[in-house]
């Protein structure tokens, strides 16, 4: 069963655009956390509006039913999309979101860029590595380990602090607290979202991103994120040598995997750089 997604609209001028970017968040994400970041967009480019759904198992949207995969998520944005009265010219997705936003522009005719926010395209292969290798399994890990309650977002920034996450990170994995009689509850169903995650792990982009129905696919990546490794960096730069049309890698200075949170205007700045 396909999962109705909860979604927010911003736009920047006095009538509603025709045309729209959709903006994907990461896993553990929700659209809330970039609800602020969606309407400077909008304002700086206001013949665009900015769409921003919660995926499926995130934020305030339906959980659907399994299998829990790129594909099941793909497609509750299709309906979403044949849902909503404006036309889609470009993609954003940061992480989880970013093999989501490649397969579906190529996908809907109507979308004909992409970005891709501090992702590897590759496959992530987890044998022979522990779950502390990887900080978004150290955070699915805390969270399992989490009291079923809190008495306020403090508590829980105070909480996640304990994991060595700091508040900013805190605040927005917080954004799918649920205010309860008696406190908050994380309202993450954190085995199937696992089930995503591991999915995405194994799915392998790079094919994908020479398909001609996207014209541009555009890279930003944090200098400090152990999300893209070295290797994957030079790969990036060697695409974007051989096909400099098509593709760009922009570097962001003192950020890490979490773009919008470390540097926003930075991200803002270069996403307006190669928006067409």
């Amino acid at each position: 069963m396909r999962a109705n997604l909860h979604h927010m609209t911003r736009t920047g001028g006095d009538s509603v655009p025709e045309e729209w970017i959709l903006l994907l968040h990461g896993i553990l994400g929700s659209g809330g956390n970039w609800a602020g970041f969606a309407r400077e967009l909008a304002q700086k480019r206001p013949e665009y509006g900015v769409l921003v759904p919660d995926h499926r198992l995130h934020g305030r949207s339906d959980s659907g039913s399994p299998p829990d995969q790129l594909e099941s998520c793909i497609l509750d944005l299709e309906m979403l999309l044949r849902q909503f009265p404006g036309t889609i010219r470009a993609v954003i997705g940061h992480s989880f979101g970013s093999k989501i936003g490649v397969e579906l522009a190529i996908r809907q005719s109507s979308i004909r860029q992409a970005f891709i926010l501090d992702a590897d395209p590759g496959p992530l292969l987890l044998q022979g590595k522990s779950r502390s290798d990887f900080q978004v399994l150290i955070l699915m890990d805390a969270l399992r380990a989490a009291p079923p309650l809190f008495s306020g977002r403090e508590e829980f920034v105070k909480y996640m602090g304990g994991f060595g996450f700091r508040p900013e990170i805190a605040g927005w994995v917080g954004k799918n607290l649920r205010r309860e009689e008696d406190g908050l509850r994380l309202n993450l169903d954190l085995d199937r979202i696992e089930n995503l995650l591991l999915d995405h792990h194994e799915f392998d982009l790079w094919p994908r991103l020479s398909h001609p129905a996207v014209d541009t696919i555009n890279f930003i990546v944090g200098d400090r994120s152990k999300v893209v490794t070295d290797t994957t960096r030079k790969q990036l730069i060697r695409l974007c040598d051989q096909s400099p049309d098509r593709h760009s890698l922009a570097i962001l200075p003192n950020a890490g995997h979490w773009l919008h949170v470390d540097q926003p205007r930075m991200l803002l700045e270069k996403l307006l750089e190669r928006l067409l």
